[in-house]
């Protein structure tokens, strides 16, 4: 009798490591750590040198990676990777990643998940947007004591 139970836990372990490996069973797990499409809700260039963009938060993403590129242009460049709470970025220029006055741009944001190392699908089409120089606020104007000078500043 010993031998016949011996016989039937490791016939019953089998079947349960094989049950355990199924390919429904990995792909419910793969498709649970891929984060959903980022869904972009605006953009904004607040000055000549910053453009905002903002999204909605979707599932199983523990980050959002951020990328924009010169319109036309094919090639994303990354900007930044933030936390999974956060809805916006600015892009402010910089030496590495510019912004020139007049150019137009395109952003798009894509989910990441940390834990299982798995990037969402992204809106390929972006948001554009292009930037413009602040307008000049006069500070000051001053006439010389001798009335043949004006000295004018301005922020």
């Amino acid at each position: 009798m010993r031998i016949k139970s011996n016989s039937l836990l490791a016939v019953l372990m089998a079947v349960m490591l094989i049950l355990g490996l199924t390919p429904s069973t990995a792909f419910a797990a793969d498709q649970k750590a891929t984060p959903g499409t980022v869904t972009l809700t605006g953009i904004s260039a607040p000055t000549y040198n910053k453009i905002n963009i903002r999204w909605n938060r979707t599932s199983n993403a523990t980050h959002y990676k951020i990328y924009y590129k010169k319109t036309g242009s094919s090639q994303w460049t990354g900007l930044a990777t933030v936390s999974g709470n956060t809805t916006s970025y600015t892009h402010t220029s910089s030496k590495t990643r510019p912004i020139v006055v007049g150019q137009k741009y395109t952003y798009t944001v894509k989910g990441y998940n940390s834990k299982y190392n798995t990037n969402g699908p992204y809106n390929s089409k972006g948001l554009t947007i292009s930037t413009k120089l602040d307008t000049v606020k006069l500070k000051n104007a001053v006439l010389s004591k001798d009335q043949k000078c004006v000295t004018v500043s301005w922020n």
